[in-house]
């Protein structure tokens, strides 16, 4: 068969047009993936990713370069390379294709990913699949390298239209990423981080790779309150109080100390999800939470201060939001230190893989538990096994929680759950049929097993007496708000607001004094529990106890805003921006108090 035009009909052009639907095709896999639980959005890395590769077939068909066309076939499979080492990626840890990712996988990962997607005996995969491969680079270049016949004649001009249009689909699509991440405080406008074009991932991984070996130095300016702003701060309560005696605030009895303690941080928990908060849910969808939180005190105005959960878990343990920032320092003080300095066994509980967000090694240095089990230790010591994408169920959980604390109930404790089944996409149990009629939608079937987990779990801990007795205190709260939900809230941001915060014990003497409509946020429960542990709350904490003047919700976000809600009113401001007023200037330098600038 004789050829008229240069990569017209010819192997050449398919094997491009293959190789970039396989890439684009990968793309539109993973952005399904990063968009569960919400609407889909228009797959712009599908044509990103094929910049590179339609820029050298252009050149090809334009200049007639063998050099051009066979790098077109090589980057069309690095393209492909990328995209499956990101689905793999993704499959185990959820973090975007970098030099850290890559790093954390070979070195700690035990390659869990690549048997999650190859099956147990991967390795037996990998060589043949590696052999492939590469022959089918070789080859294609090969075929490229050996077409050519020298004709010159121009190429028609459909050819040169359609890859003209691809190119800019392609050139555009990058930049609506570009500017996109400007507004990544938008979910409507957000892309997610594994569905960015490949040429921004190939630079972030250079980037990476590069200060890794060469890390920057850093000089840290900190900051000082003036006078102004210090006075403000006081005026709200947010600064400790330089005279204890004198200050006419609450103190606590002497006896309000626990040997046990155990918080639930219950996955995007929104307090408008309870039914006795918000009417509108369906009825009988919470009745474990319903009827916590009627029986015992329960805060009414209480926010997360940042989010998502490893940002929440940081504003729980540590009294600080800025989870990034901690993981950089690492010397703050946590409620897990202070505790196991105080004679506590400190434990720290998730159904996730210890792989994802490289929680294990991150919450072991910042966090510092004694004991921490993730997806892994729990499939080792009880044969739990994956549930949903994200690991085990609530149940499976709680009755491994239970069944630690039960090894040794004498101990003094302090334990913290974080749990999992109320996360999009709402697949980690199964449901009866009368269930599924009653609660037809998958968030609100997970909200209810979710409640029934916990309810089975707290009547466990609660007929147990050496678990369960005047000096223990059960804390049932969320590690941030939602965003999801279905119609149960009006929110389409992601902003923090209202959490459940329940104490349940025994003896609820002391949290009758507390005022439950005050303001507060969940960088406050940590320098209320110090106190009840018998220790001193540190510096470091940027929160205040509960039964202290202050009435306020200092939160934060990764827009780098600070929200501030008080009864009478609301404040919002960029920390990237002058403030426009004395009052959000104070909390703006309270901030950067605790978060000094770095000076590369």
């Amino acid at each position: 068969m004789r050829f008229k035009y240069y990569f017209t009909h010819s192997i050449p052009l398919l094997l491009m047009l293959i190789l970039t639907l396989i890439s684009s095709f990968l793309a539109l896999i993973i952005s399904n993936f990063s968009s569960a639980g919400r609407l889909p959005y228009f797959p712009w890395p599908l044509f990103g990713d094929a910049l590179v590769p339609l820029l050298l077939f252009f050149s090809a068909l334009i200049f007639r370069s063998k050099i051009c066309a066979v790098g077109a076939i090589i980057s069309s499979f690095i393209n492909i390379f990328l995209r499956v080492a990101s689905i793999i990626i993704y499959k185990e840890t959820f973090m975007p294709l970098d030099f850290k990712s890559i790093h954390l996988l070979l070195e700690h990962s035990g390659h869990y990913a690549l048997q999650a997607v190859l099956g147990r005996y991967y390795y037996l995969w990998l060589v043949p699949l590696l052999i492939i491969a590469f022959s089918g680079v070789i080859y294609s270049c090969v075929l490229v390298w050996n077409f050519e016949k020298r004709r010159k004649k121009r190429q028609p001009f459909f050819w040169c239209g359609l890859f003209a249009v691809l190119l800019l689909l392609s050139i555009l699509s990058n930049l609506f990423y570009g500017m996109s991440v400007i507004k990544t405080d938008n979910q409507e406008y957000y892309t997610g981080h594994l569905v960015r074009p490949l040429l921004f991932v190939s630079f972030d991984y250079a980037n990476d790779a590069i200060h890794t070996i060469v890390p920057n130095d850093k000089t840290v300016i900190k900051p000082f309150l003036n006078t102004n702003s210090s006075r403000i701060l006081d005026q709200y309560h947010m600064l400790p109080p330089k005279n204890v005696d004198e200050s006419g605030e609450l103190k606590l009895p002497a006896d309000a100390k626990f040997d046990k303690i155990i918080i639930i941080a219950i996955e995007s928990l929104d307090l408008n999800f309870i039914r006795a908060v918000n009417p509108a849910m369906p009825e009988e969808v919470t009745p474990v939470l319903d009827k916590l939180y009627r029986k015992y005190t329960a805060m009414s105005n209480y926010f997360t201060a940042s989010q998502p959960t490893s940002w929440g878990m940081s504003s729980l343990l540590l009294s600080r939001p800025d989870y990034n920032r901690e993981c950089k320092n690492g010397n703050a003080m946590s409620l897990f230190t202070i505790a196991g300095s105080l004679g506590y066994s400190t434990m720290y509980f998730s159904p996730l893989s210890g792989i994802f967000g490289e929680n294990r090694k991150i919450y072991a240095e910042i966090f510092n538990p004694q004991l921490q089990y993730f997806l892994e230790d729990w499939s080792n010591e009880f044969n739990m096994s994956r549930s949903s994408c994200w690991g085990i169920s609530d149940a499976e959980l709680y009755d491994g929680v239970a069944r630690i604390l039960e090894k040794n109930p004498q101990k003094r404790f302090l334990a913290v759950i974080s749990t999992m089944d109320t996360h999009p996409p709402y697949n980690s149990q199964k449901v009866a049929n009368a269930e599924s009629k009653k609660f037809p939608t998958p968030f609100l079937q997970s909200l209810n097993l979710a409640d029934r987990s916990l309810g089975i779990f707290l009547r466990r801990i609660m007929n147990n007496k050496n678990l369960y007795n005047d000096r223990t205190l059960i804390i049932v709260t969320a590690d941030h708000s939602a965003t999801h939900g279905e119609n149960y809230l009006n929110r389409k941001t992601f902003t923090p607001d209202r959490i459940p915060l329940i104490f349940i014990t025994p003896d609820s003497g002391i949290f009758k004094m507390l005022k439950t409509d005050k303001y507060a946020s969940s960088i406050d429960l940590a320098p209320t529990l110090v106190p009840m542990l018998g220790g001193v709350v540190p510096n470091s904490f940027m929160g205040r106890n509960l039964f202290s003047k202050k009435d306020l919700a200092f939160c934060w976000n990764h827009g780098d805003k600070l929200l501030i809600y008080t009864p009478e009113k609301s404040y919002e401001t960029d920390l990237n921006k002058v403030p426009d007023n004395d009052f959000v200037k104070a909390f703006a330098d309270f901030f950067k108090y605790h978060y000094p600038v770095e000076l590369h």
